[in-house]
């Protein structure tokens, strides 16, 4: 919107760098238990919508059709249900997000595997069968 000329178009996709760390437990040859934690940091400030200032709603129908505007007015400030219908908490300008952080998140899986079929007698050749084979 030309009202905000510091606004550039973000992109729908972003590169992110995961970072973590997990656990394999084996109670049995048949049986394993995981657990992985992972820390994406991304390149972008706006996964969340959250960034820079609050802009004015009625900028957007001069920019969208009227169905887009409506959802594109409930959605910029999440408490105009909670107040009054067609009033916002926060005027146009006011700091809506830290514009210096990009986004960051986390995940957690939880795994468990059940190998199927037979399983040699040794448990130490059972769990060596896990790994990648080197020739094809």
């Amino acid at each position: 919107m030309p009202e905000y000329p510091n606004s550039k178009p973000y992109k729908l996709t972003q590169m992110n760098i995961p970072m973590g760390g997990g656990i394999k437990f084996y109670p049995s040859d048949r049986m394993n238990f995981a657990l992985e934690v992972l820390y994406r940091k991304t390149f972008t400030d706006y996964i969340d919508d959250v960034s820079k200032n609050y802009i004015d709603p009625r900028d957007f129908t001069k920019y969208m059709s009227a169905s887009e505007a409506a959802i594109a007015s409930q959605i910029s400030d999440k408490t105009i249900p909670i107040i009054f219908p067609g009033m916002t908490r926060w005027p146009s300008g006011t700091q809506r997000g830290d514009r210096k952080d990009a986004d960051t998140y986390f995940s957690i899986v939880a795994r468990i595997g059940v190998r199927l079929g037979p399983i040699e007698s040794s448990a130490f050749r059972a769990k060596r069968q896990l790994r990648c084979p080197k020739v094809y």
